[in-house]
């Protein structure tokens, strides 16, 4: 991975392209291929250890920690396995762009929690776009899968960094140390940010010789949890542990949740996957459209200047009104020529846009046939003259 700084915001344009193009053939070679149901709905959570317990609630703050244990990377790809309810996507999207991270996997196997993450990540992407469009930043391409983590798949190739909270509990502890060498011996990531139970801390919630959950194979504590990663990591891996959620009282426990940040030492980040142990199917396909005014806008104005190339101003297409005379173009026609990524542009804003830096050659009009925008040029513009105006605008 490249070091990234999270003052590094002038970003080439021509790079963002090339992100977007990425993304859009990740797109078309990967479809989304199963479609989940509507998740019923929940009465509200009565959750005592989450939320009369821990403020802010204690998977916020497994959200925070993950969060803050990702370093600042350039062009890094992010592993959730065990997303869940996507929960930490949501809580960390909007500013994983500052961290480098330019396409997620999130893997789960479950259907219901996937569905009901799904619902609500759109409701946040719809409240937080206006937020992301103007960020210079990369575009983030989170691609969402149900499959078995314990059998990676070439979706999986190529990963930095992967992050899995409060999952292994949830499988035999054979099975949870299988999925710890698959991270570290298949999947090959740079960081591997894992976290769970700190069984001492349940004395805290009145659990003193049960388990936190009844879906819980296991809890290690403190000890145990130490002895657990010693048997089974390795160089060029190594480890640290880091505790959170903190009770008065308590603090002898040090937390509720204990977080291992394994770092391989080597510098060597991610691996090809070329088999496929296991099925994932595509059930979401998001992207997070960083730095989109730039792109609109040198899309824009890319698809005007090719136009001008292939327009050829015959004075037979003039349109006249009273003794005005001019060319009269649909924006659609001049929007054919636009270069990839193909994005999806509006009509109304890239009339304006092009009337706005183009003000002294043209100006906004309507196809009086389609009723849609126009662009009209004065018949007393010379082509050459209106391409090098363009061109010394916009190079």
């Amino acid at each position: 991975m490249n070091k990234y700084s999270v003052w590094d915001t002038t970003l080439d344009l021509r790079d963002i392209l090339r992100k977007y193009v990425e993304i859009e053939n990740r797109q078309k070679a990967s479809p989304v291929t199963l479609e989940l149901p509507e998740p019923p709905e929940k009465p509200p959570r009565v959750d005592g250890e989450r939320q009369r317990f821990f403020d802010p609630s204690l998977q916020q703050q497994r959200n925070i920690e993950a969060y803050e244990q990702i370093p600042r990377d350039k062009g890094a790809k992010l592993a959730i396995l065990g997303c869940g309810e996507l929960s930490f996507e949501k809580y960390a999207m909007k500013d994983l762009p500052s961290r480098g991270i330019n396409h997620i996997v999130s893997v789960d196997i479950d259907e219901e929690p996937l569905s009901c993450g799904l619902k609500y990540m759109s409701r946040y992407l719809d409240h937080n776009e206006e937020y992301t469009l103007k960020r210079n930043y990369f575009p983030i391409h989170h691609e969402v899968f149900k499959g078995d983590i314990m059998t990676p798949t070439p979706v999986l190739s190529n990963v930095d960094i992967v992050i899995s909270t409060e999952v292994i509990e949830h499988m035999p502890l054979e099975k949870a140390t299988e999925l710890l060498k698959c991270v570290l011996e298949k999947i090959k990531p740079q960081k591997f940010i894992l976290s769970t139970p700190n069984f001492e801390y349940n004395v805290a919630f009145n659990k003193q010789t049960s388990f936190r959950h009844d879906d819980h194979h296991f809890e290690f504590t403190r000890a145990e949890f130490k002895e657990w990663l010693n048997d089974n990591v390795h160089p060029p891996y190594s480890y640290n542990i880091v505790y959170v959620g903190q009770l008065d009282g308590y603090q002898e426990l040090e937390g509720a949740t204990q977080f291992a940040e394994i770092t391989r030492d080597d510098g060597v980040s991610g691996t090809v996957i070329t088999e496929n142990e296991g099925k994932y199917e595509k059930v979401a396909d998001y992207i997070y459209r960083a730095s989109y005014y730039r792109l609109f806008e040198a899309i824009v104005v890319g698809s005007f200047k090719e136009f001008l190339n292939h327009y050829p101003f015959d004075k037979q297409q003039l349109t006249s009104v009273g003794n005005l005379k001019f060319w009269r173009i649909p924006l659609s026609r001049i929007l054919q020529y636009r270069a990839r990524p193909t994005i999806e542009i509006e009509e109304e804003g890239a009339m304006l846009m092009i009337t706005r830096l183009f003000s002294l050659v043209c100006y906004n009009s309507v196809d009086p046939e389609t009723d849609r925008p126009a662009i009209s040029i004065s018949a007393t513009t010379d082509k050459n003259e209106v391409i090098r105006t363009v061109s010394k605008t916009f190079g």
